[in-house]
């Protein structure tokens, strides 16, 4: 199994709250070709109640991420619960990417928290979105960017072959390492 993004929450900062009919993205470096199968991120829901969510990989081809490509979407999850953890997402068919940079996120219907590390400039990117008609392609632009690296990964298979285990299991190792 290959990640890329950020998979470790220990020492992440947060909650920090991350209004409805938003898309919210952070920029990563995937360092070889692979097959992404399943992705996740570290949250919460805000408040009572669940939130529906899908996960989102943009290309890095627009001016920032602002123009980029939607290259894949996530099965929706509408149990996103007040339960603080990793929450896993997989595609119903595997998103191709060359080794470059892209943009790994949510778009979210309903308030959720997220947790995030010190990131570089401009690293993470929001913008208005609704949630209803899915994530806009080509991404909206009009968003702020700020300097946080957000707790959102995704798992591939690289393009040479590989071993891939699902998002839970690769956690279940993580805790018993610890």
């Amino acid at each position: 199994m290959a990640v890329f993004g950020q998979n470790d929450e220990t020492g992440a900062t947060g909650p920090q709250s991350n209004g409805g009919d938003d898309v919210s993205l952070c920029k990563f470096t995937l360092s070889e070709a692979g097959d992404v199968t399943a992705m996740a991120f570290y949250g919460e829901k805000n408040g009572s109640g669940s939130a529906s969510v899908k996960l989102v990989i943009y290309a890095d081809d627009g001016p920032g991420i602002e123009g980029g490509t939607l290259l894949g979407t996530t099965n929706e999850r509408t149990d996103v619960d007040s339960t603080r953890q990793w929450w896993a997402f997989t595609f119903a068919s595997p998103v191709s990417l060359a080794a470059g940079d892209y943009w790994l996120g949510w778009i979210n219907d309903s308030t959720i928290n997220y947790f995030y590390n010190s990131g570089a400039a401009n690293q993470r990117y929001s913008v208005a979105d609704t949630y209803s008609d899915g994530p806009a392609d080509p991404c909206n632009s009009g968003g702020g960017y700020n300097a946080r690296e957000k707790c959102v990964y995704a798992t591939y298979t690289p393009a040479g072959g590989g071993l891939s285990i699902p998002v839970a299991q690769h956690h279940r190792q993580q805790q018993k390492a610890a």
